[in-house]
This record gives structure tokens, C-alpha cells and sequence, in this order.
């Protein structure tokens, strides 16, 4: 059965919420259902193209006003689409927008949580509480068992309409050459390179790998391909430290080059202190490059038998030991990536969209 829907996020922004939602919608539309995108707001003013939908409000920060007209936007939409179902990203679209659709008569609504709960604003994040444990959602999508396990103490209500569904990723775009990946990312073709894929923001904790860089021989390098607020922090580090010529912060990688950007290291590094379901993570194992992680409950979740050594986000010392070891152990990087790669092939794109149609049309409860 084809079904009307909308796809709703809080903000068109390049965090893995909206590549997450952006994936679900075109497995969606290659299944013949009719889809709708939505952001709330225009949080950066950069989102690539590839994130096209509609803007409720074009501006970065709404203010009072601009959530009002919003809200009366958003009510007004919904009421001319009458979808069959609403699938919501992100704690402000879940409150607001699944409340509207419930005031819409829209019996499909689905709110997802993409990390875990004591993350969020604590003002929304009580909302979420109390709109989920009331019913306004049919059910609620978490990415990962480590984002269920978060709302442990949340009312029975709510955690019984709890359904993990992974994010997923697509698995034939990793065909790259690495030297040739090097050389369009403006990398040191000789070089052992660490590779990091995220915004620059605490959450990521790049700072650890660039005070790992000073304890590691200059042949190693680091590229992290990310932007965010921490960028002149970690400059500033990096110089502190003398290793300014070994740090390559890239920026925003657009979508379509971050296979290139994967082919081109050596070893991924994620030291996170959180993550809900990392699609970064994902496409690291799709493209068959080595992985080390922190040790943190959705990693171990995601990499399952494939983890390599698992270490402390904080514990620079430990990072560095590990990288030292696995620069030097090319038949041990090997066996890593290839255990990822057969790991990932159960995250796939097709199989998180069987999970929010079941979601649809079975809610929990």
C-alpha cells in the first residue's frame, strides 16, 4: 500500500540526523510512497543541496515570533497534506509537530530519537516526557539499543512504545582509489593518516586525537572533515603542540566526496563521548578502512565481534599507544576492516525503512 507521508526534522542542518532522514526519504520514494520534507528552520544557511526540502521559516534563530509562526505554518500544512502518517526527527519536531498532528487527525505519528535523552535541551526533553507518555506519538523510533536503554526510567507509556530501528547506510559507493583520494582532498600522499569524520563540538572530542598527534612520530597525520565551533580551538592546540603541519582540518566534506574522504586514511579514529547510531561509523565499515573507537555503549553496539581495541574518550596516552600499535600492524588493520565491512552489511538502508513501516503499520501499541 502507498502511503502519504512527511518527513519532518527541527532543522536543515549536515548532522547525521538529517543524512539519516535524507536516506529514509529516497528509500521511500523508490518504494513508491508519496514524501514530503520539512524542516522547521534553516539552522546553518550551508546545508548541502542534496538536503532539499521545504522551510517552514528561512533563518537560523527563530526567536519567540518566529516559533509562533511556525507553529501556525506547521498546523495550517498539515491540516492541507492530511498525510497518512508523520515521521518526525529530533525532540522540538516530535513535540510540536506530532501535537499538531495529533490536533490534525493524523493517525500515523512517528517521533525518532537520535541520541540519547540527557543530551537534549531539558526543557524539551520534559515535553518529550510528557507528550510520549500521553500517547500523542503512535510510536517512538530510537537508532540504537543504547538510546532505549537511556529512557530506562522513563513511564511505562512511553518505553512501551520504544522500536529500535538502526540507521543505515549504502554500501557500493566506496570505489575510490586512496592515492587518487588523497590527492583530490589535497592530502600527504606519504603519510600514515588518521582520519576523524565529524562536526568539530565537544560531543566528537577531536581535542584527544590532536594531543595524541604529539606523542606519535611525525610521519602520522590526522584529517578530520568537519566543521563547528571548536575549529580555532583545536588550531590553537595543534600549535601549542607543534603539530600544526600534521593537522588537516577539511571543513564541511560535501556528501558526495566523503567516500573519497574514507578511501583516503588509514584508520578511522571516533573518540565520541556519545552517539546515538553513528552513520559516520557506518560508512567507515562500509568502506573497508580500519576503526578505532571510545568505548561507549552504541559503538560496541554497532561493531559488535568486528570492535577493534575499545579505549576511554579522555585517555590520550591510550589513544596514541593504540594508534603507534596499529600503524605498525598492517595484517591487523586489515583483519578490523574486514570484519567491518561484513558487519555493516546489516545496516542498510533498505532494512532501517522495513523498520519505520513496520513502525506504521503496526505502532507498538
Amino acid at each position: 500500500m502507498s502511503l502519504r507521508m512527511v518527513l519532518l526534522i527541527t532543522q536543515r542542518d549536515t548532522g547525521g540526523a538529517q543524512t539519516a532522514l535524507n536516506r529514509l526519504r529516497h528509500e521511500l520514494l523508490r518504494r513508491g510512497h508519496t514524501v514530503e520534507f520539512w524542516f522547521l528552520y534553516d539552522r546553518s544557511g550551508t546545508a548541502p543541496d542534496a538536503l532539499a526540502g521545504e522551510i517552514l521559516l528561512d533563518r537560523p534563530a527563530p526567536g519567540v515570533l518566529g516559533y509562533l509562526r511556525i507553529v501556525a505554518m506547521l498546523a495550517a500544512r498539515l491540516r492541507r497534506v492530511r498525510p497518512d502518517c508523520v515521521v518526525s526527527f529530533l525532540p522540538l519536531a516530535n513535540v510540536l509537530g506530532q501535537s499538531l498532528a495529533l490536533l490534525a487527525g493524523i493517525r500515523g505519528r512517528i517521533a525518532s530519537q537520535r541520541n540519547p535523552q540527557h543530551t537534549y535541551d531539558p526543557l524539551l526533553r520534559g515535553l518529550d516526557w510528557v507528550v510520549g507518555s500521553l500517547g500523542v506519538y503512535t510510536a517512538i523510533v530510537v537508532n540504537s539499543a543504547s538510546v532505549a536503554d537511556a529512557c530506562a526510567h522513563y513511564p511505562r507509556a512511553y518505553r512501551q512504545r520504544l522500536r529500535v530501528v538502526h540507521n543505515g547506510t549504502v554500501l557500493d559507493q566506496y570505489l575510490s582509489d586512496p592515492a587518487a583520494a588523497r590527492a583530490a582532498l589535497g592530502l600527504p600522499a606519504d603519510a600514515f593518516l588518521l582520519g576523524n569524520p565529524g562536526r568539530l563540538h565537544p560531543q566528537k572530542n577531536q581535542a584527544v586525537l590532536v594531543a595524541a598527534l604529539a606523542a606519535l612520530p611525525c610521519p602520522v597525520h590526522l584529517a578530520i572533515a568537519g566543521d563547528g565551533p571548536l575549529a580555532a580551538a583545536l588550531r590553537e592546540q595543534a600549535e601549542s603542540l607543534g603539530v600544526t603541519a600534521r593537522l588537516h582540518l577539511l571543513g564541511r566534506v560535501p556528501a558526495d566526496a566523503m567516500p573519497s574522504f574514507f578511501r583516503a586514511v588509514d584508520l578511522v579514529c571516533m573518540p565520541s563521548v556519545y552517539e546515538g547510531h553513528s552513520n559516520a561509523l557506518l560508512e567507515a565499515m562500509a568502506a573497508g578502512v580500519p576503526v578505532l573507537t571510545s568505548n561507549i555503549a552504541s559503538f560496541r553496539e554497532t561493531l559488535g565481534q568486528s570492535a577493534g581495541p575499545m579505549l576511554e574518550a579522555t585517555d590520550t596516552a591510550g589513544w596514541a599507544a593504540a594508534i603507534a600499535h596499529l600503524q605498525h600492524a598492517p595484517e591487523q588493520r586489515a583483519a578490523l576492516a574486514e570484519r567491518g565491512r561484513q558487519r555493516v552489511a546489516a545496516f542498510t538502508v533498505e532494512a532501517m525503512a522495513d523498520g519505520f513501516l513496520a513502525a506504521v503499520e503496526h505502532p507498538p501499541v
